[in-house]
């Protein structure tokens, strides 16, 4: 993920979405799969 993530949008904000993404990697996120977004945002909105 955060080497996708470093190749499409730079090191930092790859980086930034690798780390973010290990911080959901708890027992209180629901799971699933989790692509590298398309478009860089600090905030993602879940369609439910």
């Amino acid at each position: 993920y955060t080497y996708e993530a470093v190749e499409r949008f730079g090191a930092f904000k790859g980086l930034i979405l690798g780390t973010w993404r290990i911080l959901r990697c708890n027992p209180f996120n629901p799971g699933g799969i989790d692509e590298v977004p398309d478009h860089f945002t600090l905030i993602r909105r879940h369609e439910r």
